[in-house]
């Protein structure tokens, strides 16, 4: 753990029931998802959309409401993140997007299956690193069929960076900080990632929320 980057929230570990629901609910929708991106994108680590009204009654989203109450955080959405076994090697330092122009602050994740091997790594640099540029795409709603624009920052082809300031191996689940440059290896994991993430609807600096996972003995 280091509180200017990752700060693992162990409670939130998927317990047999959460991984016995998924399937049953959940880890379909994730997995015909990810086919269609994979067929589409190539092996990588991105987002894909599954309808929010999965997440409805699921222990594990229950457990992570319950956590967002407890730092009294209000929930936006749940997202989910998938990668291929293997990816990385090629995958660039970036920033997570809130909104157009806006970076992401803080993102709490809960990954399910694809985390041994995985490595986390910062930079002490932000959106406005010149090595960043922004990202306009589309992605898929299966909900209404149709893609919509998204955005975020990436690194620019051909950027030279420097080593990380600081990196994880086999990250569980955590809150990360994701407004400065990060990326995720996957290059040591033998299993699909498939990563829950939840996002908040009002953002705190960074600092305001390492207090409130102090003040309730997380770190």
């Amino acid at each position: 753990m280091h509180k200017d980057y990752h700060i693992p929230i162990p409670s939130l570990l998927p317990t047999p029931e959460d991984y016995a629901q998924a399937e049953e609910f959940i880890l379909p929708a994730i997995r015909k998802e990810a086919e269609r991106f994979f067929k589409e994108n190539g092996p990588k680590f991105d987002k894909v959309n599954i309808d929010q009204n999965l997440f409805e009654n699921w222990s594990l989203a229950n457990r992570i409401r319950a956590h967002f109450k407890e730092l009294d955080l209000e929930l936006r959405r749940f997202c989910v993140f998938v990668g291929a076994a293997g990816f990385g090697s090629n995958a660039s330092p970036h920033v997570d997007a809130w909104a157009n122009d806006i970076p992401m602050i803080s993102r709490l994740n809960v990954p399910l299956f694809g985390y041994k091997g995985a490595e986390l790594m910062w930079w002490n640099t932000y959106a406005d690193d010149l090595r960043i540029e922004v990202r306009r795409f589309h992605l898929y709603d299966p909900v209404t069929g149709e893609e919509y624009n998204a955005f975020s920052y990436l690194s620019k082809s051909g950027q030279t960076w420097e080593a990380p300031a600081f990196s994880v191996k086999d990250p569980g689940p955590c809150w990360n900080h994701v407004e400065l440059c990060h990326k995720l290896s996957l290059v040591g994991t033998t299993e699909m990632r498939v990563n829950i993430t939840a996002e908040l609807k009002t953002q705190i600096p960074w600092v305001d929320l390492v207090q409130r996972l102090e003040a309730n003995g997380y770190c």
